[in-house]
C-alpha cells in the first residue's frame, strides 16, 4: 500500500510595526478620549496589538477600547492587559495580544477611558502589528 503525502507550502509573511503615539495634557477631565488610527494600506491585516506606557498622568489605571463603525475589537479593557514588557522574556513580536483586523487603510477608533482628571501628561504608544503575504 502506498502512502499519499501532500506537501503544504507555507506562505511567508512580512510584518510592519505601526506606532500611534497617544498623549493627553495635564488637567484633561475624566471621560473617554478618542483617536482615529488609519492602518497602513500596504498591509492586509492587523494581527496583534500592544501598549507601551510612557507617562501615567497620575492615573492608577485606565481602560482601552478599539473598534470601527461596525464592531468592537476591544471593549474597554484594563490597559495593563495590553502592556508589552521586556521583563516577560518573550521576543517583541510574541508580546502582542492577537487580533485579526483588516488593514489596507481601515480606520480604527482607539478609546482611552480615564476615571479621574489627569494631573500630568498621560501618554503611551499603541503598537499595531501588521502583516501581509510575501510577494514571491
Amino acid at each position: 500500500m502506498s502512502e499519499n503525502k501532500q506537501t503544504v507550502k507555507k506562505e511567508e509573511k512580512e510584518y510592519f510595526y505601526q506606532t500611534q503615539h497617544i498623549s493627553f495634557p495635564d488637567q484633561q477631565p475624566a471621560g473617554t478620549l478618542y483617536k482615529d488610527i488609519v492602518l497602513n494600506n500596504a498591509y492586509q491585516r492587523c494581527v496583534g496589538i500592544a501598549l507601551f506606557p510612557i507617562t501615567d498622568g497620575g492615573q492608577s489605571f485606565y481602560r482601552i477600547g478599539l473598534g470601527d463603525q461596525n464592531q468592537d475589537y476591544l471593549n474597554n479593557i484594563h490597559y495593563k492587559a495590553l502592556v508589552s514588557s521586556e521583563a516577560s522574556g518573550l521576543e517583541v513580536d510574541k508580546r502582542f495580544l492577537k487580533v485579526n483586523i483588516k488593514a489596507e487603510g481601515h480606520i480604527l477608533k482607539l478609546r482611552t477611558e480615564i476615571q479621574n482628571q489627569v494631573t500630568s501628561e498621560l501618554s503611551y504608544d499603541f503598537i499595531l502589528l501588521l502583516e501581509r503575504d510575501k510577494k514571491m
